[in-house]
């Protein structure tokens, strides 16, 4: 099939469907001694690399069960250990089944437009705002007010 005739079944959101502007900054953050924080990209300093190491050691003894599909709201035995360390801090118990384990800020975005907002809904956001968040919110068809 052309391109064309693909493009003529996409809905309009996937129409509008825009690239990352992430993916552009990326090249910029490859620089040496650039520490960015345009992208929301952490230094890499703080990386638990030895924590990292330690884990992956578990692989060779877990790995079939580690490396195995799990649900996609998150990692239940997680989900409990957050369940019970949250409960004194937040003066109140968050049930696991109130959780969503996700993997950053930006599926977080994106989940929080899909549930949240309409096309044309306002957002007011802070100026300069993180630019994976205005763009999961821009293919939601979200107005900004800054």
């Amino acid at each position: 099939m052309s391109q064309e005739v693909w493009e003529g079944l996409f809905s309009e959101v996937g129409i509008n469907l825009t690239p990352s502007p992430i993916r552009e900054l990326v090249k910029y953050m490859k620089r040496p001694g650039m520490i960015s924080l345009a992208g929301g990209n952490p230094d890499p300093e703080i990386f638990p690399v030895k924590e990292f190491q330690e884990a992956a050691g578990v692989i060779s003894e877990r790995g079939k069960e580690i490396l195995q599909y799990g649900g996609t709201g998150g990692y239940e035995p997680l989900k409990e250990f957050i369940s019970g360390w949250m409960a004194p801090r937040m003066g109140r118990v968050t049930a696991p089944g109130e959780m969503c384990i996700t993997t950053g800020s930006q599926q977080v975005m994106d989940l929080f437009a899909a549930v949240m907002l309409d096309p044309g809904d306002v957002v007011i956001v802070e100026e300069p705002t993180y630019p994976g968040a205005t763009h999961a919110l821009k293919n939601r068809k979200a107005r900004f007010i800054t």
